[in-house]
């Protein structure tokens, strides 16, 4: 009988080889935190697409509430870094000194008895040259009997003068009223020379003088030309409406006033409380 024999190796060079065995690859792992995700989704009957895009909406909803609280807490900080050069309401006086009670103008004591309320009534001034002269108005409402007042408003060839001779008191009812309407009517336009406008104020001899200004440069020789023709005793103060800052200040300090800086919103702010009073 025949014994089976085993079948033989395929010889070197004969063109048989072994069938190969396909393998399949392996599935590339998902990260396990993606799995569970995608677990949640289906367990909630989301499709997966819908999913993340909730979860990227939700990302972004927490970026733009962190990014206002991070403009909140910016804008705080600023508001404790940045010194106060004024009022910032009718009530409210800056440096941390009440609002005057007496005759006042824009947060201002009236203390002399021959005020001169000097406006620049240039281009500079124009979005709030109404206001100023709207606060001149309710200043001269609150003059004591015994104070008297001019304004002298910055002009390219001088100053106009109201009135145009002689000075104004609460009893001169009569002239007092076209003066205020002339007042109320003039605006703010071309240009002015700051020194010439503040030195001549100066001449009219007041012994309070006040300067308001909107512009952003003033004459390197400011304080120490307008010092240098100050009369004796005579109170200088400065109001700024957006404008400038060192050189004003500097000069209201020295010459015995004060120095206010205000936005042309809290004069619209100011003028409109005292009106509704």
């Amino acid at each position: 009988a025949l014994s089976r024999q085993p079948a033989a190796a395929p010889r070197a060079g004969s063109g048989l080889t072994p069938q190969a065995t396909e393998v399949s690859r392996p599935a590339v792992p998902v990260p396990q935190r993606a799995r569970s995700v995608q677990r949640k989704a289906r367990r909630l009957g989301l499709d997966p697409l819908v999913f993340w895009s909730l979860v990227a909406v939700a990302m972004l909803f927490l970026i733009a509430v962190g990014l206002v609280i991070w403009q909140l807490m910016g804008q705080q900080q600023r508001r404790r870094l940045t010194p106060s050069y004024g009022p910032t309401s009718a009530r409210q006086s800056g440096h941390g000194r009440p609002a005057p009670t007496g005759p006042q103008f824009l947060g201002i004591p009236l203390t002399g008895n021959k005020i001169v309320f000097s406006l620049d009534g240039s281009s500079a001034n124009i979005n709030s040259f109404s206001y100023v002269t709207q606060g001149v108005e309710e200043a001269v409402a609150t003059l004591a009997p015994d104070q008297r007042f001019r304004v002298a408003i910055w002009r390219d060839k001088g100053l106009t003068l109201l009135p145009a001779h002689g000075w104004l008191g609460p009893a001169d009812v009569k002239a007092l009223q076209p003066v205020l309407r002339h007042l109320r009517n003039l605006m703010s336009y071309g240009s002015n020379d700051t020194l010439k406008s503040m030195l001549a104020s100066l001449a009219l001899r007041g012994n309070q003088v006040i300067f308001v200004t909107a512009k952003f440069q003033m004459p390197h020789n400011l304080v120490s030309a307008v010092e240098a023709k100050r009369n004796p005793g005579q109170r200088l103060d400065v109001i700024s409406v957006d404008g400038e800052r060192r050189e004003l200040q500097k000069l209201a300090q020295q010459c015995d006033g004060r120095f206010h800086k205000y936005s042309v919103s809290e004069l619209n702010s100011m003028t409109a409380d005292n009106a509704s009073n």
